[in-house]
């Protein structure tokens, strides 16, 4: 089964939000609420902004703990193999 991500609008339009912080609680309670990447304060190196990315993708290509029911995935449960994939593909992260 292929996990697909929706936006929540007609549009393609992602909505991305700020954070507060580079943290990992922070970055998951965003992309857990719905938003489809975040824009991450104070990257000041390469070692930032790839700790960054891994606070915010899924395994394998980061640590974000497995989640199921998202509303990227319209709340609808899907093996996590899949509904990882389509979230790491959909996550955007902005570092300034």
């Amino acid at each position: 089964m292929r996990a697909n991500v929706h936006d929540g609008s007609r549009n393609r339009h992602r909505a991305a939000r700020s954070v507060p912080a580079k943290t990992p609680e922070y970055i998951s309670r965003v992309l857990d609420g719905g938003a489809q990447g975040i824009i991450a304060p104070h990257i000041l190196s390469v070692e930032d902004a790839r700790r960054v990315v891994s606070y915010a993708k899924f395994a394998p290509l980061g640590e974000r703990s497995a989640n199921s029911g998202l509303p990227h995935l319209q709340y609808r449960n899907f093996p996590t193999p899949a509904a990882n994939a389509a979230l790491n593909d959909a996550t955007m992260v902005v570092c300034r």
